[in-house]
């Protein structure tokens, strides 16, 4: 008996809290896409360095994500990449950091994201942008 306990507590055990915080790590910082198909409206706007409105107007998708839905309207251009899909251009204009060091910001509501575009389950009535940054 008290060699079986001990095999599970020495052995068993720190497997399974090993598993399990892996997949709480995992699910951190993610949000799950909606996937019941239902059609949702949200506001989209762009940003140049400068200021100027690139686009500003009101998206009906029934994608999963806001990112699915922005490339499906061909209103932004990325890759892949280790954090999700890296968005390279708004309505035609390109930010490169490694040229000009600018880059497209993800602001919902106003603020900044704390998920990729590619993580963002629209939602009716909420307004996504893209700020070309410096």
């Amino acid at each position: 008996m008290k060699t079986t306990r001990n095999f599970f507590v020495s052995r068993v055990l720190p497997l399974v809290l090993i598993a399990v915080m892996a997949l709480t790590a995992a699910s951190c910082g993610t949000q799950k896409p909606s996937s019941d198909g239902s059609e949702k409206t949200f506001t989209f706007e762009a940003y140049d360095l400068d200021g100027t409105k690139l686009y500003g107007g009101e998206i009906t998708t029934t994608c999963a994500t806001v990112g699915e839905a922005l490339l499906e309207k061909e209103l932004v251009t990325g890759e892949d990449g280790p954090y999700g899909l890296y968005v390279k251009s708004v309505c035609g204009v390109v930010a490169d950091y490694n040229i000009d060091g600018t880059y497209w910001s993800f602001l919902i509501g106003g603020e900044y994201a704390m998920t990729g575009v590619d993580q963002t389950a629209p939602e009716d009535g909420e307004t996504y942008t893209f700020t070309r940054t410096k």
